[in-house]
């Protein structure tokens, strides 16, 4: 997966990941700026430009959904432009960035290592490590084998 090529590219192995490094490896440039209450970011050619509004944890994982998208070559679904775009909403492509965004977030090695060489299985302290939201976290476990679906 190219995510995990990215994590071992330009990774430096501390938690939370840097996404700003990374989204510069690729040669994107984040901007941060006030988008309102609505808009978390988006991607418009090579600027990244994030709600500075935001807590630091949903600007992160917009920062990796957007990097996702660049990688990918996944087009920007414009909500301003809802009736024309609206046909061209790909579902599984959105959920394709949103897999992106939780693995590069949450790099399986780091994951292992913490839980099983650190004994790490508090959700609460991997969540705040990884810098991540609860639903990331139990995304990344599951996937793992760490966690089941009750």
């Amino acid at each position: 997966m190219i995510e995990s090529r990215l994590i071992e590219k330009c990774w430096d192995g501390r938690i939370p990941v840097n996404v700003e490094h990374i989204a510069s490896y690729v040669g994107l440039k984040v901007e941060h700026r006030d988008l309102g209450s609505i808009d978390h970011g988006e991607l418009d050619g090579n600027t990244i430009t994030i709600n500075s509004n935001d807590d630091l944890t949903t600007q992160r994982y917009t920062i990796a959904k957007e990097i996702g998208r660049h990688v990918l070559n996944i087009p920007p679904f414009r909500k301003q432009h809802l009736t024309e775009d609206l046909w061209s909403y790909q579902p599984q492509q959105e959920k394709r960035l949103y897999d992106f965004a939780d693995r590069l977030l949450v790099p399986s090695i780091a994951l292992k290592a913490l839980i099983d060489i650190r004994g790490e299985n508090n959700p609460v302290v991997l969540k705040q490590l990884f810098g991540v939201s609860s639903t990331v976290l139990l995304g990344r476990l599951i996937e793992q084998g760490y966690a089941t679906i009750p």
